[in-house]
């Protein structure tokens, strides 16, 4: 039966997990049957005398967890999704791969359809993709992190070429010099610096700052430092999904684009062709903008200091920070006067838009 190990993939620079225990299976996948003993074939020694045939005996085979047995015993179905492991006579599918060190070149790139578990690093250069979730105890280097479930680790330096890609949350000290996609929260201890982020949930750092890079969360920021007193760029864009945000951004360099040739046009034909494409862009950036999702929190939390040379696109609102704000404070749209308001700090529980509705209500009663 040809099998390929966890972590094959085709690359010439780092060769694959290898090892018999690393072949997997899927879920229902039915394997080749168990043969009956066969009598065996006669030999010959060097002498050519005839050596008879040892008889072959019954597999003395237990079957473990994740396996079930079919027509007799004789053919084996994995009941779950992982590697399949023998040992002492059990044959069983496990759903957790765990790396007793590194991820170097004594283990290779990872692919494993399950949890992996790595009790060291993940060196540079290496990858690790695993469909249920990812644990590792020790740092990672510049590498191509994947996984649908949780990811979890100490640090990753991802020297400006390191990526994640996550469909679960991330929870880590710091990270370093990075690309992240997430679908979940992010919570990180320490810092997140000159990363490129993009999460559909919230970015939580505990006690450090998020400086440098650019951050969009639909759920939310919140750290104790934004910026820095050394004036790193770095951007916020809160309560807007992201994929709709690349959007949006396309549509108006497109539209910017429509302004600039409408202009420029010679004939009445190709004004009313401008014209009417400058119709549909700003028909699909009012969808855009009218765009309701429960998961959306355009707000900015800051429990200590909110640094200048930082730019915060909160919902529909962008505000340039000119000077330093000394926290903690909540920043969120203001839809009645424009621009951001700053308020008394709240969790990112509270919604955005709830104070918002609060505010509103005091402009209506005066």
């Amino acid at each position: 039966m040809r099998l390929r190990p966890a972590g094959w993939r085709r690359c010439r620079s780092h060769r694959p997990a290898s090892g018999s225990d690393l072949y997997q299976r899927h879920a229902g996948r039915r394997d080749r049957p168990c043969h009956p003993p066969t009598p065996g074939s006669a030999g010959k020694s060097v002498t050519g005398e005839t050596i008879p045939p040892v008889p072959g005996k019954p597999l003395a085979l237990k079957i473990g967890k994740n396996i079930t047995a079919e027509d007799s015993g004789e053919r084996l179905v994995a009941a779950a999704a992982g590697r399949v492991c023998v040992a002492s006579g059990e044959i069983s599918v496990e759903e957790e791969y765990v790396v007793s060190g590194d991820v170097n070149f004594r283990v290779g790139s990872i692919v494993f359809n399950g949890v992996v578990e790595v009790r060291g690093d993940v060196l540079d250069d290496f990858s690790v993709h695993a469909t249920k979730g990812l644990r590792v105890s020790g740092n990672i280097g510049n590498c191509r992190i994947e996984s649908g479930g949780d990811i979890s680790f100490c640090g990753m330096d991802g020297q400006g070429k390191g990526t994640i890609a996550c469909g679960g949350n991330i929870t880590a000290q710091f990270i370093h010099d990075c690309t992240i996609e997430c679908a979940g929260d992010i919570f990180v201890e320490v810092e997140l610096h000159n990363c490129t982020v993009r999460t559909l949930g919230r970015i939580i750092v505990n006690k450090g700052a998020i400086a440098g890079g650019t951050y969009a969360a639909l759920g939310g920021v919140e750290a104790k430092k934004i910026g820095s007193l050394a004036s790193v760029r770095t951007k916020l864009t809160v309560g807007v999904d992201y994929h709709d945000a690349e959007e949006l951004e396309r549509l108006m360099e497109e539209l910017a684009l429509n302004h600039k040739q409408s202009g420029e046009a010679g004939t009445l034909q190709e004004i009313e062709e401008l014209r009417q494409k400058r119709a549909t862009l700003t028909d699909r950036i009012m969808a855009l903008r009218s765009k309701v999702d429960e998961r959306s929190n355009p707000k900015v939390n800051v429990k200590g200091t909110l640094y200048d040379n930082t730019l915060l696109v909160v919902g529909m609102q962008n505000e340039e920070v000119r000077d330093p704000h000394d926290g903690p404070l909540s920043a969120s749209e203001n839809t009645i006067d424009g621009g951001l308001r700053y308020l008394s700090l709240t969790s990112l529980d509270v919604k955005a838009a709830d104070i918002e509705k609060a505010f509103i209500l005091e402009y209506q009663k005066r």
